[in-house]
């Protein structure tokens, strides 16, 4: 994700009604201190969230943020909250208000109802989890900032803090095992050689000794020796035996009790769990079923467009003869060369930048790096994803790239820059970010649905932008949106449908050709996030298509994206409302 940029608030806001709204004096302002002041105790409550967007002040802190304690924290804040806004009269509010007053109780209530799950009974993950997370923080590649003497020094105190961390991971693990509530076992054979790769004899040849080979230059040399001295001492008395522990615990006594199925169905109240899996990162009140009819659907329609593209190409073959072969032919791919696999990005990205302003009439301002992907997590990381900006500026935005791949996917670097990139991640969260007009907790809030709807929506926009020429490109483009419609399928089959990995790697070599192994054990880590992307994108290109219908020759789609990407994330009820309303033509287009 990425620094968001500032836009100016949508017009129908202020132009809804002829005569302007007379308001009760100070309930706009009531609410918006109740804004700040519910977003200062969440950064107090959630260190390394603060520490992403670039607030530095709690840098040195970890929440044991999977205890009983920290849970309770989190359930009495949100009744708190709730109960606060609940005192505000909402239709004294102005509209740009109202919607914030509507963002902020749908958190809230999504908060309260999370809480129902014992999700902290399930404290390690192949994607996500603090163990993973912290070695890449470590590395100086990820949010946590090592430029000052102060830098190194709140990362020692996070470090020394992990064991603590690990002990209640154990402990929630144990309770979770008399409960039922175990993680499966392809997750957590998974998980071990991560573990592993941090149990090292020599603090230098662990991912957390990298900092220290770039120290600040203000430091005297006595300080630098001294300052080596502690994380060395740090590394090998507290981050290796924590290491240890987990991996030794979870191989020898938590990986007898987990359980052989994949999905959530298969724990005590796993349907309802999933189901509101589904809720929190469709933000919709699709069902299993439904959205398993949409999936495959999708599959239908995007199997006839890349039969037709190839046809249009001479290619003799089928949509599996041509899927089949991707990863083969030395055409379409790039081998053992990140060289080239960066220079190919570079020249993308120049490509892209050079067409942005006839689809977007503002940009971000956070600046975008490319980077590999850290070596000690490449193993269980995606060919390319995206870390946000921090909102000081202080760190950019970061498309990270998997060069550590032997065999890299040539035909989908358009369709993987635009997804992460411009105009996709980066752009809307950098956008998002530089929203200052709007509350803190909307400029850095998350809707799965809306920020991965727009990621494969951005996708679509590749012709536009001046890519796919290459009709190879385009056709990557389609395989990418292949395999978001199977995860549809995939996922509900895995979570609701009891689906075992022999049968969900089948449905996925069958529509997804090459994703099998890498995407189910994803589908098994994030329950329901896979569906994020289709239903997202959907919804957009719906609010588009219906824009363009009453519009014709008026749509203008710089109005459109602008609509779409001001108010920062949404969920899709509330960005359907906002934008039909938006005040850019379509209101009057009857």
């Amino acid at each position: 994700m990425l620094n968001r940029i500032l836009l100016p608030l949508l017009v129908w806001y202020f132009a809804a009604a002829a005569n302007p709204v007379i308001l009760p004096v100070g309930a706009g302002s009531q609410l918006q201190e109740l804004f700040e002041d519910y977003f200062e105790e969440f950064l107090q409550l959630n260190p390394l969230f603060a520490t992403s967007i670039g607030d530095h002040r709690y840098n040195d802190q970890l929440a044991i943020d999977i205890s009983e304690s920290h849970r309770r924290k989190q359930e009495e804040m949100a009744r708190r909250y709730l109960a606060a806004i609940g005192r505000i009269e909402r239709a004294a509010l102005s509209p740009e208000d109202r919607l914030s007053y509507d963002v902020f109780v749908t958190d809230l209530k999504l908060t309260l109802e999370s809480l129902q799950f014992p999700e902290h009974l399930l404290p390690v993950s192949l994607f996500g989890s603090l163990p993973t997370q912290l070695i890449q923080m470590g590395t100086g590649g990820g949010i946590q900032p090592f430029e000052s003497r102060q830098d190194y020094e709140d990362f020692l105190q996070r470090l020394n803090a992990f064991p603590a961390w690990v002990d209640s991971a154990i402990a929630n693990m144990n309770r979770g095992i008399e409960q039922g509530v175990v993680q499966s076992r392809a997750i957590i054979e998974q998980t071990l050689p991560t573990l592993q790769a941090q149990v090292v004899d020599d603090p230098k040849a662990s991912s957390f000794y990298s900092p220290l080979r770039r120290l600040p230059r203000e430091l005297t040399w006595e300080e630098k020796i001294r300052l080596i001295d502690r994380y060395k001492n740090a590394i090998m008395e507290a981050v290796v035996p924590a290491y240890r522990k987990l991996h030794d615990y979870l191989r020898d006594d938590y990986l007898p009790h987990t359980r052989s199925e994949l999905g959530l169905s298969a724990l005590p109240n796993g349907k309802d769990w999933y189901r509101f899996r589904m809720r929190f990162f469709t933000t919709t009140d699709l069902s299993p079923d439904r959205i398993f009819t949409i999936g495959e659907k999708e599959l239908a329609r995007i199997g006839r467009e890349m039969e037709v593209t190839l046809r249009a190409i001479g290619y003799p073959g089928g949509v599996g003869d041509y899927l089949g072969q991707l990863w083969s032919d030395p055409n379409l791919v790039i081998r053992n060369n990140p060289k080239a696999i960066f220079a190919g990005f570079e020249e993308i990205g120049t490509i892209v930048k050079s067409h942005l302003g006839d689809q977007f009439s503002t940009i971000p301002a956070a600046p975008l790096e490319i980077r590999p992907v850290e070596k000690a997590v490449a193993g269980v990381s995606a060919a390319a994803f995206y870390n946000n900006p921090s909102a000081d500026g202080r760190r950019p935005g970061v498309f990270y790239v998997n060069s550590h791949m032997t065999v890299y996917p040539k035909t989908q670097m358009e369709t993987l820059y635009l997804h992460e990139a411009l105009p996709g991640h980066h752009f809307q969260i950098a956008l998002a970010q530089e929203q200052t007009q709007l509350p803190k907790f909307r400029r850095f809030n998350y809707y799965g649905a809306y920020i991965e709807g727009w990621g494969l929506y951005a996708e679509s926009l590749g012709k536009e932008l001046g890519l796919f020429h290459d009709p190879h490109q385009y056709l990557g483009h389609l395989t990418f949106e292949l395999l978001r419609a199977a995860r549809l399928v995939a996922d509900v089959g895995i979570h609701d449908r009891g689906w075992s990995r022999e049968e969900a790697g089948r449905y996925l070599s069958e529509h997804a050709f090459g994703y099998g192994y890498f995407e189910i054990n994803r589908y098994i880590s994030m329950p329901a996030q896979a569906l994020s992307y289709k239903i997202g994108q959907l919804k957009i290109s719906e609010l588009r298509e219906k824009a363009q219908k009453k519009l014709g020759d008026r749509f203008d789609v710089r109005a459109f994206h602008q609509a779409v990407l001001e108010d920062g994330p949404l969920p899709l009820d509330l960005l359907e409302k906002k934008v039909v309303n938006a005040d850019f033509g379509m209101r009057n287009a009857e």
